[in-house]
């Protein structure tokens, strides 16, 4: 009997920027790009940061920031409690 192949669980990714950072595009297009590559499944939120409330909020590191399944993707942020909108 065959089992059946288990559906592929969609990554989350949430990308945190300011309106008119230059990188976010590429960030994006990057994931996107890596998504393809790996044939793993994906789901992109962009959310513009425009306060400081909304950077705490968010856990916003800087622009662009990317979390995936709620986890800052950069290791060595990911205890920093600074956040920051500038």
């Amino acid at each position: 009997m065959k089992m059946p192949i288990p559906k592929a669980e969609v990554i989350q990714i949430k990308v945190l920027f300011t309106e008119g950072c230059i990188n976010t595009p590429r960030t994006v297009s990057r994931i996107e790009e890596t998504s393809r590559e790996l044939n793993i499944p994906i789901r992109i939120e962009k959310v513009i940061i425009s306060t400081q409330e909304e950077a705490n909020t968010h856990k916003f590191m800087g622009s662009p920031t990317v979390q995936i399944n709620g986890v800052e993707l950069d290791p060595k942020m990911r205890d920093n409690k600074s956040y920051g909108f500038t």
